[in-house]
Formats: C-alpha cells, structure tokens, sequence
C-alpha cells in the first residue's frame, strides 16, 4: 500500500512498532497489520508508510535484535569467535528472532525485505574485522574467506533453530566448535581450558586410544579419565566408535593445517617433507588427540570402512610437498617411493612409540638422514 502525504512520520512509533512485532511473533501468533493496529492503537496506513508488508517489519525486528556490530574483541580469534557464537547462540534462542527469520525466509521476495544488505552484511563485516585483525596478530594466514567463516559460524546454529528437538548448544560445545573453524582456516589452535568438558573428553579418549588401542577401550575408561559421566560422554558424541572418527577426523585436519602452513613457507621438495614430518612430530609429541588418531590409524578399516584410510590422506599431502623437486634424493627415486618410504617410517614411529611421546622430534630428526638412505 503506497505511503499518504500527511503529518511527519513520528520517530518514536518505529521502535514501539518493532517492540510490538516483537511481542506477537515471540506469541506464535500471525504478523498482520490489523494485529499490529490493534496493538499498538495506530492505523494502518501509518504503518504502511514505514513498513511495506510484515515481513520488512519482521527483517527489522530481527536486525534490531541480531546484527553484529563492530563484534568481540578478546585479544584472540578463537576467543572472538567463541564470543561471537556465544551472541548468535543466545539471540536466536529468542523466540521473536526465530520465528522472524522464518517469516522473513519464507517471504523474503516481497518489496523492502533485503535479507542480504540488512542481516547478511553487518555479520559478514564484522567477521571481516576479526579476521583482520587476527592476520595482523599472525594467528592465521592471510586470504582467509570471511563470507565462508561467517556460514561456518551461523549454518549449525540456525539448524538447531530449526530442529528445536536437538540438545542445547551449551559452552562447552561452543568452544569445541570454534576450534573446528579454526582448524578450518588452517589454524591449529591450542587446547582449551581443562574445565572444558569436551575438551577433556576428547583428550581423554585420546590418551586411553593411544595407550590401549580402539577395541580395548571403554567408555568407563574415558569417564574417568575425563571425570565427566558416561551419560554427559553420550550426550556429547555418543559411543566409543563416534568418538574415534571425530578424533580421526581431527587428526586429517591437522594434517592439512600443517600442509597450508608449509605452502606458506614456499617449500617443496625434501625440505618440505622434512619440515612437514618436524611440524607432524612437534605437534603429536603435545596433543593427546593426536596421539590417540596415531593409534586408531591402524584400527581405522573397522572404525569406518567408508572414509579413506588416514595414511592415504597422509600420503597425498607428502606427496603433494614433494612436487616435482627431487632434488637431493637418489638417482632413480621416485616421488611417489620416497614419500610412501617416508610415511611407513613415520606410522612406525608413532605405533612404537611405547608412551614416549616427547622423544618423537628427535627421533624424527635422528632418522631424517636413515630415511634417504633406505630408498
């Protein structure tokens, strides 16, 4: 309905009419203009002059409640992020937000709802911040894709919108979450504070994987090595075997953080090969997860038949640090052999690790000049 030329748009009902919208989609009930006349003792056509249709007034209510702003600044990015899905987490619990943002979706065609320009771009820019200022820190490359941060951030939160018969997103999720992001941008952050729940959790399954192997663990044993309930482990990842593919998991991201990070450093190669397998080293001789994924790589095929073998993932990021730089190896080596010789003696190290972990480094570094030889 076109706009009336009349007395000037009073700056005061715009909020009230926000604050109204608000109040009876948080109902459940419908957005119509008759019930926001009635609530709000202003005819209809004073609405229509601000508001186009109800779903421009719903973009607005959620907007108002949900955009982003400038966005946390804790000194870190895991730190940022985590805030940040802590305020998207808590926003979109707000029934108001929810069922907005299904109105707008679903009639997000009609004039004056720019979904995009109104929601999307004040998150999207306040990603962009973080990230900047991360580079800045040195905490992640440059080049990172804030538009693919920001649907990492926000697609798992509006699923459980959307499927509210899911569990709560507690802290502790939300921490484990941001990690994974981080992960993702090629960043292999640093454990979390111990009283994390599923960070002990997962370190736990990772030490007693490490020290008994997949079949000889129990989800008892990791209770209490965790000291969080069986009930709580459950609740989180579910059994044993899920809990072994999450560390497998983490265990290829890993290697494809370490990867990026050896892209980054221009090396290709032996050097490459090298520092990768330094940096792996490093890396497994701290983090008990990782320890735990070293065990479980031989146990794999019967944990999950379908994905590829963690030492084929393994195999292609060497192969790809070699590229095509054979310099420094025999006459007659392959690419292709020395990576594949490289990778069994590494996988030897760390099933015969015998608890060691701490030695690995240099045990990777006492056996660099054996590797070479042994083509």
């Amino acid at each position: 309905m076109p706009g009336r030329s009349g007395r000037p748009l009073d700056p005061s009902f715009t909020p009230a009419l926000r604050q109204a919208a608000a109040e009876i989609l948080a109902e459940g009930s419908k957005l119509t203009v008759h019930a926001l006349s009635e609530r709000t003792g202003v005819g209809k056509p004073a609405i229509y002059r601000r508001f186009p249709n109800t779903a421009a007034l719903a973009l607005s209510v959620v907007a108002d409640r949900l955009t982003g702003g400038q966005g946390p600044d804790t000194g870190s990015l895991r730190g940022d992020l985590t805030a940040t899905l802590r305020r998207l987490r808590d926003s979109l619990a707000d029934p108001a937000i929810s069922a907005g943002l299904a109105l707008v979706v679903a009639e997000r065609r009609l004039p004056g709802v720019d979904f995009g320009r109104t929601l999307i771009d004040p998150w999207s820019d306040s990603i962009a911040l973080m990230i900047r200022r991360a580079v800045e820190r040195d905490e992640i490359p440059p080049g990172v894709d804030t538009e693919a941060v920001f649907l990492l951030l926000l697609g798992p939160l509006l699923l459980h919108v959307m499927l509210p018969e899911r569990p709560a997103l507690d802290d502790d999720y939300l921490e484990w979450f941001a990690q994974a992001v981080l992960s993702g941008l090629g960043h292999l952050p640093e454990l979390a504070h111990p009283r994390c729940a599923s960070q002990r959790i997962l370190d736990a399954a990772g030490a007693e994987y490490a020290a008994h192997g997949f079949y000889a663990t129990t989800l008892d044993q990791i209770s209490e090595r965790a000291e969080v309930g069986p009930r709580e482990i459950r609740a989180r990842f579910g059994d044993t075997k899920q809990l072994a593919r999450v560390l497998l998991d983490y265990e290829r991201t890993a290697w494809a953080a370490w990867e990026k990070t050896i892209r980054g450093r221009s090396l290709t190669g032996v050097a490459a090969v090298r520092e990768l397998l330094l940096l792996a080293a490093n890396h497994y001789a701290t983090d008990q997860r990782l320890q735990g994924a070293a065990r479980l790589a031989v146990e794999s095929h019967h944990i999950d038949p379908r994905r590829p073998h963690p030492y084929k993932r393994q195999l292609q990021v060497l192969r790809r640090a070699v590229g095509r730089d054979l310099s420094g190896l025999p006459d007659g080596t392959t690419a292709d052999g020395f990576t594949a010789t490289v990778l069994a003696t590494f996988a030897g190290l760390t099933t015969a690790v015998n608890g060691q972990w701490a030695d690995l480094p240099e045990r990777i570094g006492q056996f660099w000049d054996l590797l070479k030889t042994t083509i």
